[in-house]
């Protein structure tokens, strides 16, 4: 059924760029089923807002993809303002947003036809300043791969509705994503096909965890066993590999003899708290299912939970091999605000050289995106969250405020109170940026086409946005242009109408990278000769 999904979508996009070959097709509102199977070769997809879709979608859709979420015409929405969209573009889980609009008591308008007032004022200035600068950035901006992989794996996931003693469908990761959001580091997920291809290599996956990854390939597996052989961390839990790719139970698990352990597929879940010190953080999480009939054997047991085996670790070449005999989502998520859990994820991770570079206060959730040569950071503070609290960086940096577009210097601290509040999004250089260097003409007539050259200079390249101020102020809409991030100089031309204002315009370019604005002037006279 998943594949048939997959080919509907695919054949319905074939046809439709039959008819206009540059038309982007996908869907919107729609589960994405198997993402692996139904993302490659489409152009947009846009789910309702969900933390594990869109990083299905920003794990498996082709990198010029349009990725939206519905939002905005709903009554709940209505005091959120932009706020939505704001968590939404600044945690990366989209670069596009579809603004829904439904008719009647509850949506866009008013009775008259116009546009409501709560839309005008709570929710059209933030969308204007999002779409105007800080999408355009960060559309231009992947969220930054920090060597951690997930192992994506549909198989497993039909294997839970078989068998659910241990974990459930989607449960299995959802507790470790969000603890990936709170300490700001980005996952992607990876299918077996990729393992095989040498893309966790290629990616520089530093750690893959395999969470509830029950089906398992033996080709796969050879390939995990190379990967770890090569210098990588693989972190699985409870009942790992115990299936083939086609959810038949083996006799042992495909990986035992690399975790150093003995699985009985037949599984004994049994309930006990875990008490003990993992990874130099004292933890205590009660009433975890563990697989009574998981015993060691030439691996490190260095937890025990009331007699069994908890975590087990061995080394293997270069890297090591890490096996949780519980799930590892179900263990942390009621604890996500508990220090003592995150300091030992935190601990686990680093030792594997993955590492956000900050260590977020509660309530404040960090995405880092990867520009040509610079680095931006997204930072939301939630309700919890206290937006007064310093965001300590693991060196200093040069570091500008991109919503109030401010240099603030070499530092290596940074306070969300004085970069945008509750939203802030700061842009990091080796260096700083040079200003922005305009050449124009400074007059010109009604029907001319006004050259400007800009001159960006510097080691990265940024995205600028040019726009033309009439003599009153006002901004001529028609004439901006986005230019697309260039490191050299670029030379734009500003038409102007022949009926457009006589007098001194303001031609005001934006450095998108860091929020910093020039200006020109350019008079204008009557019509051209």
């Amino acid at each position: 059924c998943e594949q048939e999904y997959a080919t509907a979508h695919k054949t319905g996009a074939a046809a439709i760029r039959e008819v206009h070959a540059n038309a982007i097709v996908g869907a919107d509102g729609s589960q994405i089923g198997n993402p692996a199977y139904t993302l490659p070769g489409l152009g947009l997809w846009a789910p309702y807002p969900d933390m594990l879709d869109n990083v299905y979608t920003r794990s498996f859709s082709p990198a010029d993809a349009i990725r939206c979420n519905w939002w905005g015409g709903y009554v709940a929405a209505r005091k959120l303002g932009a706020q939505p969209l704001w968590e939404q573009v600044l945690t990366g889980g989209v670069n596009g947003s579809i603004y829904f609009c439904m008719s009647g008591t509850e949506g866009l308008f008013s009775a008259d036809a116009s546009l409501a007032d709560f839309f005008m004022e709570k929710q059209l200035p933030g969308i204007r300043e999002i779409s105007e600068r800080h999408g355009p950035l960060l559309k231009r901006c992947p969220v930054k791969k920090m060597g951690l992989g997930i192992l994506f794996s549909m198989a497993s996931q039909h294997a839970l509705t078989l068998d659910a003693r241990f974990a459930t469908q989607n449960s299995s990761v959802d507790a470790l994503l969000r603890y990936c959001e709170a300490e700001g580091i980005s996952a992607y997920f990876y299918t077996e096909k990729q393992a095989r291809q040498g893309v966790l290599e290629k990616d520089g996956v530093r750690m893959l965890f395999m969470p509830q990854v029950l089906c398992l390939a033996d080709s796969t597996a050879k390939s995990l066993e190379a990967y770890v052989n090569a210098g990588g961390t693989l972190v699985a839990d409870i009942q790992t590999g115990i299936r083939n790719e086609r959810a038949a139970l083996r006799p042992a698990g495909v990986l035992d003899q690399l975790f150093g352990i003995k699985q009985n597929p037949a599984g004994q879940p049994k309930k006990a708290d875990l008490k003990a010190t993992l990874w130099d953080a004292q933890v205590d999480w009660p009433l975890l299912t563990v697989d009574a009939g998981t015993v060691c054997a030439d691996g490190t047991a260095f937890a025990n939970c009331e007699g069994m085996p908890a975590c087990i670790q061995k080394q293997t070449g270069k890297g090591k091999a890490v096996f949780l005999n519980f799930s590892i989502s179900k263990a942390i998520s009621d604890k996500l605000a508990d220090q003592n859990t995150r300091a030992a994820m935190r601990r686990l991770f680093a030792e594997s050289g993955v590492s956000s570079g900050i260590v977020p206060p509660p309530g404040v959730k960090l995405t880092w995106f990867s520009g040509d040569g610079f680095e931006s950071l997204g930072c939301i503070v939630t309700a919890d969250g206290d937006q007064t609290k310093p965001l300590a960086l693991e060196k200093s940096r040069h570091v500008y405020d991109v919503r109030n577009g401010r240099y603030l210097g070499q530092t290596a601290t940074v306070t969300p109170a004085e970069c945008g509040g509750r939203n802030a999004l700061l842009s990091f250089f080796d260096k700083p940026v040079p200003e922005l260097k305009m050449d124009c003409v400074g007059q010109g007539r009604r029907g001319d086409a006004v050259e400007m050259k800009i001159g960006l200079n510097g080691d990265a390249a940024r995205p600028l946005l040019v726009k033309a101020m009439q003599p009153g102020g006002a901004e001529e809409i028609g004439m901006r242009i986005a230019i697309p991030a260039s490191k050299s100089a670029v030379s734009v031309k500003l038409p102007f109408a022949l009926n457009a204002p006589q007098g001194e315009w303001r031609i005001e370019v934006t450095d998108l990278a860091t929020g910093i604005k020039s200006s020109a002037a350019i008079k204008i006279e009557g019509s051209a000769q």
